[in-house]
């Protein structure tokens, strides 16, 4: 059973203790295990249901009920990476470290978007883990639910989520609105219209903290902040997003130097990758593709996203996920549809930095 929310509360009221305990435990994340491994003993849970309220249609999500997987014995989620899996109890805790070693990062807001499968059941490990920050985390499905690639209507829970913006930039309104068009959900009337998507396929989760709805995407200008965004196999349908999504937050003031991609390999040709072509466009510095790798991910929160000591610490976190997960519950760790196959490695002039020898540059200073 996964640590309750009141006991790591409780356990965050005494920051000296922490500090020290984060020391240890961050030395220790190349010997953790992968909690989203398959194990057919875990129990898969609950049929999802479908939100108590037709408007916001998503389930809100609070400890202890049908949408929290610590209520499953053993089950955890997780991100699939390129080489390994990322589970939702290392996500979590990696993230908390790298927030109190920072020392200045307890009260920065932190958004989150889940649009792979399982992806509700990375809700209760933050919820437990990060208690101090304000949070904003929606979800495309249920802990124990696939998500769903595009079909008839070509839209899903990302395309919704991305085409919000920058109508919608403040953290509820905009999860609400994603899955209010989000044409797998339970919304009565998504836009565009269903084209054969069955209603109730997912069922978005949404959880805020501290003020966490009303964190706004729109954010102050020449802010230090991160972004960063996450798809360990990416398809074809993956890469168009994220480099829809590119253009979107650069169109609502992002810089460059503060957005993150761990993506596949994280070496692409643009001639294969409509990111890269995007990312290259706009003149990112190639160490800003990086291979979507546990350990990289876990260096790049602590040394770059929450650095310590450094004269202008980032004021903002903003983290998609858009491919696929994992569930120890269940065997299957892809979206469910046609995602168009997977982005090609290869082709001419790759571009990136697959073995994460370099931070993003420029650096935090």
């Amino acid at each position: 059973m996964k640590t309750t929310r009141n006991n790591r509360f409780l356990a965050k009221l005494s920051l000296g203790l922490v500090v020290f305990a984060v020391c240890i435990m961050a030395a220790s994340f190349a010997s953790a295990q992968n909690l989203c491994t398959f194990d057919p003993t875990v129990a898969q849970g609950p049929v999802p249901p479908p939100p108590p309220q037709a408007i916001p249609p998503y389930f809100i999500w609070r400890p202890g009920n049908r949408g929290d997987q610590s209520t499953v014995a053993g089950q955890h989620s997780g991100l699939v990476g390129w080489n390994a899996n990322i589970d939702d109890t290392t996500f979590a805790q990696e993230t908390e470290n790298a927030i109190v070693n920072g020392r200045v990062y307890l009260t920065v807001p932190l958004v989150y978007v889940f649009g792979e499968c399982y992806g509700g059941g990375m809700i209760d490990d933050l919820a437990a883990n990060v208690v101090m920050n304000p949070m904003s985390v929606v979800t495309a499905s249920f802990f124990n639910q696939v998500a769903n690639y595009p079909t008839g209507n070509g839209t899903d829970f990302v395309w919704a989520y991305i085409r919000a913006l920058p109508a919608k930039n403040v953290a509820q309104p905009l999860a609400a609105q994603a899955a209010t068009d989000d044409p797998f959900g339970w919304s009565a009337r998504p836009n565009p219209a269903r084209n054969g998507e069955k209603i109730g396929t997912e069922t978005p989760e949404y959880y805020s903290q501290v003020g966490g709805n009303i964190i706004a995407l729109k954010r102050p200008a020449n802010e230090v902040n991160n972004v960063i965004l996450w798809a360990g196999q990416p398809e074809l349908q993956d890469d168009r997003q994220l480099s829809q999504l590119i253009v979107n937050l650069l169109a609502l003031g992002y810089s460059k130097d503060n957005i993150v991609v761990f993506f596949g390999l994280g070496l692409y040709s643009p001639a294969n990758s409509v990111l890269v072509a995007t990312m290259q466009a706009n003149n990112f510095d190639p160490t800003h593709l990086r291979q979507a790798d546990p350990a990289d991910f876990v260096r790049v929160l602590g040394q770059w996203a929450f650095p310590a000591n450094v004269g202008a610490p980032p004021q903002f976190m903003f983290f998609l996920a858009n491919d696929h997960g994992c569930n120890n519950a269940f065997m299957a760790e892809e979206k469910s549809g046609n995602g168009g196959g997977a982005v090609p490695t290869g082709g001419p002039d790759p571009w990136g930095n697959n073995d994460g020898s370099m931070l993003p540059y420029p650096p935090r200073e």
